[in-house]
C-alpha cells in the first residue's frame, strides 16, 4: 500500500495535477464580501452612501449622491475599480492594516436627469455631454473640484480595521490618499458593515 501511494504521488507530480483545488483560494481575505456604509446626511438636502466589494484581489469602490437627506432620491454615481493588497500591520495607528488600492478604472454615471445636469453645469472631469444612465469613464481626466485626476495604476495608500462586521478606512481628510508618497495616518469616523 506504502508503494501504491509513493506511486500515486509521483504521477500526480509528474502529470502537474494540482493540489491547489483542496485548499482555500490564496485571494481569499478577511475583506472579501461587501462592506456598505449608512446613509450619510450632507447637511444641506442632499446626502451620500458608498460601499466597496472585495472579490480575490479586486476591489470596487462605489460611492452614491442623493438629492434627498434619507438616500432614496439617486443623483449620480461614481465607481472606481482596481487591485488591492494587504500589508503589514500599520506602525501609526494601533490595530490598523496597511492597505494599498491600485486604480484601473474611475467611472461616473448619473442616475437622473438632474444628476446629469449638474455633472454637465459642473464640467466635472471636463465634460459637458453626461446623460442619465450613461457611464462616462473618467480615467486620467482632470477631475478638480470633484475628486482630482484619478489615473490608472494611480495607488491609494490606506489603512484599514476590521471590528467583527465592521469595516473602517482611512481618513482621506489627512492628506493620504490617491498619491504614490502619503499613506492615510488615522481611521475614517464612517463605518462600513459587511452584508
Amino acid at each position: 500500500m506504502k508503494n501504491v501511494n509513493l506511486i500515486l504521488l509521483s504521477v500526480i507530480l509528474a502529470s502537474g495535477i494540482s493540489l491547489q483545488g483542496c485548499k482555500k483560494k490564496s485571494t481569499d481575505t478577511e475583506l472579501e464580501g461587501t462592506w456598505t456604509a449608512a446613509c450619510k446626511d450632507g447637511g444641506d438636502g442632499s446626502s451620500s452612501q458608498q460601499s466597496l466589494e472585495f472579490d480575490g484581489s479586486a476591489v470596487t469602490i462605489n460611492f452614491s449622491m442623493y438629492a434627498d437627506a434619507a438616500c432614496t432620491t439617486s443623483l449620480l454615481s461614481v465607481e472606481i475599480a482596481g487591485t488591492f493588497d494587504i500589508g503589514a500591520d500599520s506602525t501609526v495607528v494601533t490595530g490598523a492594516t496597511v492597505l494599498d488600492i491600485t486604480i484601473a478604472t474611475f467611472k461616473i454615471t448619473p442616475q437622473s436627469a438632474d444628476g446629469a445636469t449638474f455633472l454637465n453645469t459642473s464640467t466635472i472631469c471636463g465634460l459637458t455631454n453626461y446623460a442619465s444612465g450613461t457611464t462616462s469613464d473618467v480615467t486620467g481626466l482632470d477631475c478638480t473640484g470633484f475628486t482630482g485626476t484619478i489615473s490608472a495604476g494611480d495607488t491609494m495608500l490606506t489603512i484599514y480595521q476590521i471590528d467583527g462586521t465592521s469595516l473602517t478606512l482611512g481618513d482621506g481628510g489627512d492628506q493620504g490618499g490617491f498619491t504614490n508618497s502619503v499613506r492615510h495616518t488615522a481611521l475614517d469616523d464612517d463605518i462600513l458593515t459587511k452584508e
